[in-house]
């Protein structure tokens, strides 16, 4: 068991009631099966879980806000479980961070995670899709458009509502001969590095 445990900044936390009853909702921002339930006592505990306090000290303090005993075993259980299932930072998680980055470097083409969820994941269906995108945005003939393009500046949205504002700007490519490399620069939202990119 981890000594000082330290909860992970790159999980989503999400309030959710049922039947009257609040709980709680992790995710993990780097694997989107990954997804704990948690109640709103166990939750108590998250603000203590800054890799600054060991098990008896989170006891103490429960103690203290609440006025009611939590056993220690009760939280070493949740603490354990939150480790198994790497939403703790720990050597194990790190380690998992490592491998997903080299694998994520050794593969030709990064995989489509939003695929079959935010738009289509077969080939076909996809270009249809797409196709319908571009089909419904009319090109603004009044584009006071330069001899070169050397980059776009696209808002950062889902497809299903960003859709035609992306047809709009890269229907603008059409009027200029093909590049042999794009770039894409991409919003790094969950992944820890000291690049805020991804590319």
């Amino acid at each position: 068991l981890m000594e000082y445990p330290k909860l992970r900044q790159n999980i989503q936390i999400t309030p959710f009631t049922h039947q009257e009853q609040r709980d709680f909702i992790l995710r993990d921002s780097l694997s989107e099966e990954k997804t704990l339930f948690v109640s709103e006592g166990a939750a108590l505990l998250f603000p203590f879980l800054n890799g600054k306090f060991q098990t008896a000290e989170i006891q103490r303090m429960i103690e203290q806000q609440t006025g009611q005993s939590v056993p220690k075993q009760d939280i070493d259980h949740f603490i354990r479980m939150l480790e198994e299932n790497l939403f703790l930072d720990t050597p194990a998680y790190q380690q998992f961070l490592k491998d997903l980055e080299d694998d994520y470097k050794r593969s030709p083409a990064r995989p489509s995670l939003m695929a079959g969820n935010g738009y289509p994941a077969q080939r076909n269906e996809l270009k249809k899709y797409l196709d319908g995108i571009f089909r419904d945005v009319k090109p603004d003939k009044n584009l006071n458009l330069p001899e070169e393009i050397h980059a776009a500046v696209v808002p950062h949205i889902d497809i299903e509502r960003g859709g035609k504002n992306y047809a709009r700007i890269y229907s603008i490519f059409k009027n200029y001969p093909p590049a042999d490399t794009y770039v894409i620069l991409g919003v790094n939202h969950h992944y820890l590095t000291g690049n805020p990119l991804i590319f």
